[in-house]
């Protein structure tokens, strides 16, 4: 029976690595893979791929402008792009609709489906989101809603667009590979225990010699 567990142990130990190693994300591919992978393939697929390579990434919210809220101010946020999913934050200041003079916060998170077509046009397919105005907030469950929306790319920004004054500028966030985790200090020494110094010779009394009497 002991041998039968020595066994398993050693077959476990050999296979661990290699399945490990199947379970792992993919890396991306290289440029020289992409430029293969895109040979033979029309104008309009290479740009569609050239998109969806450049939008993929974390972006920060610089301008934003919707329709049914003209006044709105201070909006920030930020959205991810990954493998035809995109998941956002955004908080900004409203004006109060009765008060003058008296602003309320709203708040707005989503994750959604993403899909590049072949003339450029960005499709979003809603999954859920959580939207909070005030002190109200309500959860929207808005996986039968799809929008279609422009994408316009400007340096190292993007603007997603519906309309002249529905649309959110986003500017990409530079990131790298996470930093290399420094060692730990090693614990300094620790003096001795011993008596405490009473003498004020700096010598505890456990070092000096024992008194004699007589």
């Amino acid at each position: 029976m002991r041998r039968a567990s020595l066994a398993c142990f050693a077959l476990g130990c050999l296979l661990g690595p290699l399945l490990f190693a199947a379970r792992q994300i993919p890396s991306p591919p290289s440029p020289e893979q992409t430029e293969d992978e895109e040979k033979g393939l029309s104008p309009r697929e290479r740009y569609r791929r050239k998109i969806e390579r450049e939008i993929e990434g974390v972006w920060k919210v610089e301008e934003l402008s919707h329709p049914a809220f003209p006044h709105l101010l201070n909006p920030e946020g930020y959205f991810l792009f990954y493998r035809e999913h995109v998941a956002f934050t955004v908080t900004a200041t409203l004006p109060a609709a009765f008060l003058s003079g008296v602003e309320q916060q709203t708040f707005q998170s989503g994750f959604k489906k993403y899909a590049v077509t072949d003339d450029a046009r960005f499709v979003l397919q809603n999954l859920i989101g959580v939207q909070r105005i005030g002190s109200e907030e309500i959860e929207r469950n808005l996986g039968a809603e799809i929008d279609e929306r422009q994408l316009t790319f400007e340096l190292d920004t993007v603007r997603i667009s519906r309309s002249a004054d529905d649309y959110v500028v986003l500017r990409k966030i530079v990131t790298g590979p996470p930093a290399a985790r420094k060692p730990f200090p090693r614990p300094r020494a620790l003096p001795r225990p011993g008596l405490p110094d009473l003498d004020g010779t700096g010598a505890g009394a456990a070092t000096r010699p024992a008194r004699r009497d007589g």
